[in-house]
């Protein structure tokens, strides 16, 4: 049975999985996210909301602390902001964007086909969401919308 953690904005909990037995695929799902060779504990951050741009803004949680952890200044899950790049530089946006490469984020058909392309590619048996958004009413509006995804 392969395994993924599947998280909604950001929880750093990583986990390796091999691949469904049979597949011809001999690349770890770990590294099968971005095309660089180090991507290990690699997770998908299925950021859902009613538009890709409110998507986007909430994943801004996700990515300020994620950066945080990099600088070494863990903290509280910090507020969404409208522009990620005014607090990271141009390596760190390139870091974050390759440390979180299999993250999907946007409304429910961005979402939709962004899981189902994850699954395709790894042949994960089972997905487990979690969430670290930072309002709770946005957090639950995400899982919702993400049910509503996988029931359709």
């Amino acid at each position: 049975m392969t395994r993924f953690l599947v998280s909604v904005a950001i929880l750093i909990a990583w986990t390796a999985a091999p691949l469904a037995a049979g597949s011809s695929d001999s690349t770890p799902p770990s590294k099968q996210c971005a095309n660089d060779k180090d991507n290990d504990g690699k997770e998908q951050a299925p950021n859902c909301a009613d538009s890709d741009a409110e998507a986007r803004r909430l994943f801004t949680s996700l990515q300020q602390a994620f950066l945080n952890l990099r600088r070494g200044t863990p903290g509280q899950l910090p507020v969404p902001i409208d522009d990620i790049g005014a607090l990271a530089s141009t390596q760190e946006q390139v870091m974050l964007e390759h440390a979180l490469s299999c993250s999907v984020v946007g409304d429910a058909d961005t979402v939709r086909k962004g899981v189902a392309d994850f699954i395709a590619r790894t042949q994960a048996d089972e997905v487990i969401v979690t969430a670290m958004i930072h309002d709770h009413a946005a957090r639950l509006r995400s899982f919702e919308i993400l049910a509503e995804t996988a029931i359709a």
